[in-house]
């Protein structure tokens, strides 16, 4: 990760460094693009049931948990004079699960505990649903800096969120205590906090077709920060994952200045041209 982190910010150094040296002069204003996006990205943990206070596991300590993270978006794509940077944000919802269900062994939850006495339940997973209403800002820089029908970049995307609801789920082996301490299960998983912060970054190409263009992306690595977004986790792990993003971008406003200065010029030669023709008069 360090080294990633290392690549990319030499990487953004030496393209704005370039940018900033070119001698060709910026052409047109602003350009703004308006679009809607998707992803879904996915990731495996491996973790440990003596870190868990409730969770008990008999063969291996350990255990699996699977990780899974989608989003919806409407963006707007600025796209400044230079063309070699742009920036944008939106609105972004945003789902997320996880499902620990891939061990060898028993796995059992604590539901009662007095003095020396303690209770447990078998449970065959746990799982957890939280969504999410958040605002994204990103960057995209450009590897070349002219309009051309294929344009690869490098994106780096962050994003804070408000969490809108979430749902506790907990699988046990027998149905009669599913029934007696289903909704005590879920409350003991706690519930995720408010506010969400992630980050990630992503390779993509832009594609022009008619009158849109077409964004692919790898997303590699998406961070969760401030802390991992499931309560059954460790709260000092973090959760790294990977993903395929589309997003489709449609220009919108008036033609920019350098058309209206091609087609005024254009018009003013085919007068100059029609003035100096000479009168054929038989």
């Amino acid at each position: 990760m360090k080294r990633f982190s290392l690549w990319a910010a030499l990487w953004l150094i030496t393209c704005f460094s370039s940018w900033a040296q070119t001698d060709a002069k910026p052409e047109g204003g602003l350009k703004v693009n308006l679009g809607v996006g998707a992803s879904i990205t996915g990731s495996t943990a491996h973790l440990y049931s003596h870190d868990y206070k409730n969770l008990l596991c008999t063969g291996d300590d350990e255990f699996w948990v699977g990780c899974a993270n989608w989003h919806f978006e409407f963006i707007a794509d600025f796209l400044p004079q230079s063309e070699r940077v742009s920036f944008g944000t939106g609105l972004r919802f945003t789902g997320q699960a996880a499902t620990s269900s891939w061990h060898s062994g028993d796995m059992y939850w604590l539901v009662n505990e007095e003095r020396n006495l303690r209770d447990y339940v078998t449970i065959e997973a746990l799982s957890q649903r939280n969504y999410y209403m958040g605002v994204p800002l990103f960057f995209r820089v450009f590897f070349n800096s002219q309009e051309r029908i294929l344009r690869p970049y490098l994106k780096i995307d962050a994003s804070m969120d408000f969490l809108l609801g979430h749902c506790n789920e907990m699988e046990i082996k027998d149905l009669h205590m599913q029934a007696l301490y289903e909704e005590q299960l879920e409350e003991d998983m706690g519930e995720p906090d408010r506010f969400h912060v992630s980050s990630s970054a992503a390779v993509g190409l832009r594609i022009k077709c008619n009158n849109f263009y077409v964004c692919p992306e790898l997303v590699l690595p998406r961070i969760e920060m401030g802390g991992n977004p499931f309560t059954f986790f460790d709260k000092n792990e973090y959760v790294c994952s990977a993903g395929i993003k589309v997003s489709f971008l449609f220009p919108v406003g008036k033609e920019t200045k350098k058309d209206v200065a091609e087609v005024s010029t254009s018009y003013s030669s085919d007068i100059q041209q029609e003035k100096v023709m000479p009168s054929e008069d038989f």
